[in-house]
Protein backbone atom coordinates (compact mmCIF):
# COMPACT_ATOMS: atom_id res chain seq x y z
CA UNK A 1 0.00 0.00 0.00
CA UNK A 2 1.60 3.44 -0.89
CA UNK A 3 2.13 6.57 1.56
CA UNK A 4 0.44 9.29 0.25
CA UNK A 5 2.44 12.45 0.16
CA UNK A 6 1.75 15.46 2.42
CA UNK A 7 0.13 18.52 0.68
CA UNK A 8 2.45 21.69 0.65
CA UNK A 9 -0.74 23.93 0.54
CA UNK A 10 -1.52 22.03 3.34
CA UNK A 11 1.44 22.31 5.22
CA UNK A 12 1.52 25.87 3.78
CA UNK A 13 -1.58 27.01 5.32
CA UNK A 14 -0.71 25.33 8.48
CA UNK A 15 2.40 27.79 9.00
CA UNK A 16 2.08 30.06 11.54
CA UNK A 17 1.36 33.58 10.50
CA UNK A 18 3.53 36.51 11.83
CA UNK A 19 1.86 38.49 14.05
CA UNK A 20 1.13 42.55 13.60
CA UNK A 21 3.21 44.85 15.00
CA UNK A 22 0.25 47.33 15.61
CA UNK A 23 -1.01 44.91 18.17
CA UNK A 24 2.87 44.18 19.72
CA UNK A 25 2.17 48.31 20.48
CA UNK A 26 -1.08 48.43 21.33
CA UNK A 27 -1.23 45.31 23.79
CA UNK A 28 -0.82 45.45 27.78
CA UNK A 29 3.04 45.08 29.01
CA UNK A 30 2.06 41.51 29.91
CA UNK A 31 1.18 40.57 26.67
CA UNK A 32 3.60 42.57 24.36
CA UNK A 33 5.99 40.03 25.43
CA UNK A 34 5.13 37.29 23.34
CA UNK A 35 5.52 39.51 20.36
CA UNK A 36 9.05 38.15 19.41
CA UNK A 37 8.67 34.10 20.23
CA UNK A 38 5.33 34.58 17.94
CA UNK A 39 7.93 35.87 14.93
CA UNK A 40 10.51 33.51 15.31
CA UNK A 41 8.20 30.93 15.75
CA UNK A 42 6.62 31.76 12.14
CA UNK A 43 10.62 32.20 10.73
CA UNK A 44 11.79 28.82 11.77
CA UNK A 45 8.39 27.32 10.59
CA UNK A 46 8.83 28.83 6.66
CA UNK A 47 12.41 28.18 6.91
CA UNK A 48 11.51 24.25 7.92
CA UNK A 49 8.81 24.39 5.24
CA UNK A 50 11.68 25.90 2.81
CA UNK A 51 8.85 28.78 1.79
CA UNK A 52 9.67 32.30 1.99
CA UNK A 53 10.88 33.96 4.48
CA UNK A 54 7.62 35.96 5.95
CA UNK A 55 6.91 39.50 6.71
CA UNK A 56 4.96 42.06 8.28
CA UNK A 57 1.77 42.83 6.87
CA UNK A 58 3.00 45.81 4.67
CA UNK A 59 -0.16 48.22 5.45
CA UNK A 60 -0.16 47.07 8.91
CA UNK A 61 3.18 48.75 8.76
CA UNK A 62 2.90 52.00 7.14
CA UNK A 63 -0.63 52.32 9.35
CA UNK A 64 1.92 51.53 12.27
CA UNK A 65 4.22 54.19 10.88
CA UNK A 66 1.72 56.61 10.80
CA UNK A 67 0.52 56.14 14.23
CA UNK A 68 3.83 55.86 16.36
CA UNK A 69 4.10 58.82 18.30
CA UNK A 70 0.83 58.03 19.32
CA UNK A 71 1.27 54.12 19.83
CA UNK A 72 5.10 54.35 21.18
CA UNK A 73 5.23 58.21 22.06
CA UNK A 74 8.72 57.66 24.27
CA UNK A 75 9.72 55.03 21.93
CA UNK A 76 10.55 52.50 25.02
CA UNK A 77 8.47 49.57 22.98
CA UNK A 78 10.49 49.97 19.92
CA UNK A 79 13.95 50.01 21.86
CA UNK A 80 13.06 47.09 23.31
CA UNK A 81 13.80 45.75 20.06
CA UNK A 82 16.72 47.27 19.14
CA UNK A 83 19.35 44.51 18.54
CA UNK A 84 16.69 41.63 18.39
CA UNK A 85 16.57 38.57 15.53
CA UNK A 86 15.50 38.09 13.58
CA UNK A 87 16.14 40.09 10.48
CA UNK A 88 12.09 40.92 9.95
CA UNK A 89 12.01 42.53 13.50
CA UNK A 90 15.90 44.45 12.99
CA UNK A 91 14.73 46.18 9.65
CA UNK A 92 11.48 47.29 11.16
CA UNK A 93 13.26 48.95 13.74
CA UNK A 94 15.68 50.36 11.00
CA UNK A 95 12.12 51.86 9.32
CA UNK A 96 10.74 53.17 12.56
CA UNK A 97 14.21 54.99 13.40
CA UNK A 98 14.22 56.13 10.12
CA UNK A 99 10.92 57.50 10.40
CA UNK A 100 11.63 59.19 13.98
CA UNK A 101 14.85 60.53 13.27
CA UNK A 102 13.34 62.45 9.79
CA UNK A 103 10.76 63.92 11.87
CA UNK A 104 12.66 65.80 14.46
CA UNK A 105 12.22 69.10 13.65
CA UNK A 106 16.12 69.61 13.54
CA UNK A 107 15.82 67.01 10.09
CA UNK A 108 13.64 68.91 8.07
CA UNK A 109 15.19 69.92 4.89
CA UNK A 110 19.10 68.43 5.39
CA UNK A 111 18.53 65.19 4.30
CA UNK A 112 21.09 65.62 1.49
CA UNK A 113 23.95 66.95 4.14
CA UNK A 114 26.83 64.88 6.02
CA UNK A 115 25.60 62.48 8.42
CA UNK A 116 27.67 63.45 10.64
CA UNK A 117 26.30 67.23 10.47
CA UNK A 118 22.81 65.76 11.33
CA UNK A 119 23.85 63.64 14.16
CA UNK A 120 25.46 66.47 15.54
CA UNK A 121 22.33 69.05 14.66
CA UNK A 122 19.86 66.21 16.57
CA UNK A 123 22.11 66.08 19.95
CA UNK A 124 22.37 70.18 19.71
CA UNK A 125 18.76 70.77 20.09
CA UNK A 126 17.77 67.55 22.04
CA UNK A 127 19.82 68.47 24.54
CA UNK A 128 17.35 70.51 26.71
CA UNK A 129 15.14 67.23 26.54
CA UNK A 130 18.06 64.65 27.04
CA UNK A 131 19.05 66.66 30.45
CA UNK A 132 15.64 68.09 30.97
CA UNK A 133 13.25 67.05 33.88
CA UNK A 134 10.08 66.55 32.03
CA UNK A 135 9.72 62.66 32.03
CA UNK A 136 8.41 61.99 28.98
CA UNK A 137 10.20 63.98 26.89
CA UNK A 138 13.82 63.22 28.76
CA UNK A 139 12.83 59.35 27.80
CA UNK A 140 12.12 60.06 24.36
CA UNK A 141 15.24 62.00 23.81
CA UNK A 142 17.51 59.03 24.83
CA UNK A 143 15.43 56.25 23.65
CA UNK A 144 15.40 58.04 19.52
CA UNK A 145 19.62 58.84 20.89
CA UNK A 146 19.64 54.88 21.38
CA UNK A 147 17.89 54.01 18.38
CA UNK A 148 19.92 56.65 16.01
CA UNK A 149 23.28 56.08 17.21
CA UNK A 150 23.45 52.19 15.97
CA UNK A 151 21.28 52.71 12.47
CA UNK A 152 23.44 55.68 11.87
CA UNK A 153 26.43 53.74 11.67
CA UNK A 154 24.96 50.98 10.15
CA UNK A 155 22.96 52.32 7.72
CA UNK A 156 24.41 55.59 7.39
CA UNK A 157 28.04 55.08 7.69
CA UNK A 158 28.69 57.38 10.75
CA UNK A 159 31.92 56.66 12.33
CA UNK A 160 31.85 55.80 16.07
CA UNK A 161 35.00 57.62 17.29
CA UNK A 162 33.23 60.66 15.44
CA UNK A 163 29.64 60.06 17.22
CA UNK A 164 30.89 59.45 20.49
CA UNK A 165 32.28 62.90 21.54
CA UNK A 166 29.52 64.75 19.97
CA UNK A 167 27.22 62.41 22.32
CA UNK A 168 29.22 63.35 25.55
CA UNK A 169 29.61 67.12 24.84
CA UNK A 170 25.94 67.54 25.38
CA UNK A 171 26.50 66.96 29.45
CA UNK A 172 30.30 68.33 29.04
CA UNK A 173 29.22 71.36 28.29
CA UNK A 174 26.47 71.82 31.57
CA UNK A 175 28.36 70.14 33.69
CA UNK A 176 30.82 71.30 36.23
CA UNK A 177 34.56 69.63 36.12
CA UNK A 178 33.26 68.58 39.66
CA UNK A 179 30.55 66.88 39.36
CA UNK A 180 31.41 65.57 36.04
CA UNK A 181 34.78 64.11 38.01
CA UNK A 182 32.50 62.31 40.93
CA UNK A 183 30.38 61.36 37.86
CA UNK A 184 33.69 59.14 36.32
CA UNK A 185 34.39 57.88 39.92
CA UNK A 186 31.09 56.88 40.60
CA UNK A 187 31.10 55.21 37.16
CA UNK A 188 34.33 53.14 37.52
CA UNK A 189 32.82 52.10 41.55
CA UNK A 190 29.66 50.94 40.78
CA UNK A 191 29.93 49.34 36.94
CA UNK A 192 29.93 45.43 36.49
CA UNK A 193 33.44 44.56 35.37
CA UNK A 194 32.52 43.49 32.28
CA UNK A 195 31.03 46.77 31.31
CA UNK A 196 34.23 48.51 32.76
CA UNK A 197 36.25 46.76 30.44
CA UNK A 198 34.15 47.84 27.43
CA UNK A 199 34.44 51.09 28.86
CA UNK A 200 38.46 50.78 29.36
CA UNK A 201 38.70 49.36 26.06
CA UNK A 202 36.67 52.50 24.55
CA UNK A 203 39.21 55.15 26.40
CA UNK A 204 42.48 53.06 25.06
CA UNK A 205 41.03 53.23 21.80
CA UNK A 206 40.14 57.07 21.66
CA UNK A 207 43.97 57.27 23.57
CA UNK A 208 45.40 55.61 20.96
CA UNK A 209 43.07 57.68 18.67
CA UNK A 210 44.52 61.08 20.11
CA UNK A 211 48.09 60.09 19.92
CA UNK A 212 47.83 59.28 16.15
CA UNK A 213 45.82 62.31 15.83
CA UNK A 214 48.67 64.71 17.51
CA UNK A 215 51.25 62.63 15.48
CA UNK A 216 49.48 63.66 12.56
CA UNK A 217 48.78 67.58 13.75
CA UNK A 218 52.62 67.53 14.58
CA UNK A 219 53.18 66.10 11.50
CA UNK A 220 51.07 68.55 9.85
CA UNK A 221 52.75 71.87 11.61
CA UNK A 222 55.97 70.77 10.52
CA UNK A 223 54.60 69.95 6.53
CA UNK A 224 53.08 73.74 7.27
CA UNK A 225 56.46 75.14 8.76
CA UNK A 226 58.66 73.66 5.64
CA UNK A 227 55.87 75.04 2.82
CA UNK A 228 56.01 78.60 4.71
CA UNK A 229 60.10 78.56 4.78
CA UNK A 230 59.86 77.15 1.20
CA UNK A 231 56.98 80.22 0.39
CA UNK A 232 59.39 82.45 2.47
CA UNK A 233 62.35 81.54 0.08
CA UNK A 234 60.74 81.61 -2.70
CA UNK A 235 59.27 85.26 -1.93
CA UNK A 236 62.65 86.84 -1.26
CA UNK A 237 63.55 85.05 -4.64
CA UNK A 238 61.17 86.84 -6.14
CA UNK A 239 61.07 90.29 -4.68
CA UNK A 240 64.64 89.68 -5.46
CA UNK A 241 64.36 88.89 -9.26
CA UNK A 242 61.54 92.25 -9.41
CA UNK A 243 64.48 94.29 -7.81
CA UNK A 244 66.72 92.96 -10.55
CA UNK A 245 63.86 93.48 -12.99
CA UNK A 246 63.09 97.17 -12.05
CA UNK A 247 66.99 97.65 -12.50
CA UNK A 248 66.90 96.29 -16.01
CA UNK A 249 63.88 98.52 -16.79
CA UNK A 250 65.50 101.68 -15.52
CA UNK A 251 68.61 100.49 -17.25
CA UNK A 252 66.40 99.67 -20.60
CA UNK A 253 64.58 103.48 -20.28
CA UNK A 254 68.10 104.92 -19.65
CA UNK A 255 69.58 103.27 -22.89
CA UNK A 256 66.17 103.87 -24.90
CA UNK A 257 66.52 107.87 -23.55
CA UNK A 258 70.30 107.48 -25.11
CA UNK A 259 69.44 106.03 -28.06
CA UNK A 260 66.79 108.69 -28.36
CA UNK A 261 70.00 111.01 -28.02
CA UNK A 262 71.90 109.65 -30.35
CA UNK A 263 69.31 108.90 -32.93
CA UNK A 264 68.31 112.61 -32.51
CA UNK A 265 71.87 113.83 -32.82
CA UNK A 266 72.65 111.87 -35.97
CA UNK A 267 69.73 113.11 -37.43
CA UNK A 268 70.79 116.68 -36.91
CA UNK A 269 74.22 115.82 -38.56
CA UNK A 270 72.59 114.04 -41.28
CA UNK A 271 71.19 117.55 -41.77
CA UNK A 272 73.58 119.22 -41.23
CA UNK A 273 75.86 117.17 -44.00
CA UNK A 274 73.11 117.46 -46.10
CA UNK A 275 72.88 121.35 -46.42
CA UNK A 276 76.90 121.02 -46.31
CA UNK A 277 76.61 118.58 -49.58
CA UNK A 278 73.86 121.29 -50.69
CA UNK A 279 76.16 123.98 -49.98
CA UNK A 280 79.46 122.85 -51.92
CA UNK A 281 77.41 121.31 -54.88
CA UNK A 282 75.72 125.05 -55.52
CA UNK A 283 79.24 126.59 -54.64
CA UNK A 284 81.12 124.04 -57.18
CA UNK A 285 78.45 124.82 -59.58
CA UNK A 286 78.73 128.29 -59.68
CA UNK A 287 82.56 128.14 -60.16
CA UNK A 288 82.24 125.77 -62.83
CA UNK A 289 79.73 127.81 -64.52
CA UNK A 290 81.05 131.28 -63.45
CA UNK A 291 84.62 130.93 -63.34
CA UNK A 292 86.00 127.90 -65.33
CA UNK A 293 83.21 127.82 -68.22
CA UNK A 294 84.42 131.51 -69.16
CA UNK A 295 88.18 130.35 -69.32
CA UNK A 296 87.60 127.72 -71.05
CA UNK A 297 85.38 129.30 -73.47
CA UNK A 298 87.29 131.34 -74.29
CA UNK A 299 90.77 129.42 -74.79
CA UNK A 300 88.23 127.44 -76.95
CA UNK A 301 87.69 130.40 -79.14
CA UNK A 302 91.51 131.01 -79.15
CA UNK A 303 92.05 128.07 -80.45
CA UNK A 304 89.45 127.68 -83.40
CA UNK A 305 91.02 131.04 -84.71
CA UNK A 306 92.72 130.91 -87.97
CA UNK A 307 95.96 131.16 -86.74
CA UNK A 308 95.09 130.30 -83.51
CA UNK A 309 96.13 132.68 -80.34
CA UNK A 310 97.92 130.04 -78.17
CA UNK A 311 99.21 132.73 -76.47
CA UNK A 312 95.64 133.83 -74.63
CA UNK A 313 94.85 129.82 -74.94
CA UNK A 314 97.66 129.51 -72.69
CA UNK A 315 96.84 132.50 -70.21
CA UNK A 316 93.41 131.00 -70.28
CA UNK A 317 94.73 127.39 -69.04
CA UNK A 318 96.82 129.03 -66.81
CA UNK A 319 94.10 131.49 -65.42
CA UNK A 320 91.97 127.80 -64.41
CA UNK A 321 95.00 126.08 -62.76
CA UNK A 322 94.61 129.04 -60.97
CA UNK A 323 91.25 129.20 -60.44
CA UNK A 324 91.23 125.66 -59.34
CA UNK A 325 94.11 125.74 -56.77
CA UNK A 326 92.23 128.54 -55.07
CA UNK A 327 89.27 126.76 -54.69
CA UNK A 328 91.06 123.45 -53.08
CA UNK A 329 92.55 126.04 -51.02
CA UNK A 330 88.95 127.42 -49.55
CA UNK A 331 87.82 123.71 -49.06
CA UNK A 332 90.40 122.54 -46.88
CA UNK A 333 90.25 126.00 -45.30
Amino acid sequence: MERSLPDRSDSAEALPSMPRLSDYYRAAESQHRTFLPEVRAAVRAARAAKTDPPSFDEDDVRETLQRLPELDPTLSRTVKLLGKEPQQVRHWVARATLNAFNAFPSQSGHESEPVLARFDRFLRLSTDDLLGRDRQRRERAQNLLRLSLPWLVEKQNLKPEDALPLVGRAKRERTKTADLRRDMLRLLFRTPFTQLMNLSLVGAWFEKALAEEKRARLNAFRELSRHQEEEAARTAELDEVRARLQGMTEERDRLAESLRDTEAQLNGQKELRAIDRKQIVGRSRRFLEDRLSRLVSDARDALDCDPPYLDIVRQRLESTSEAIERELVKDDE
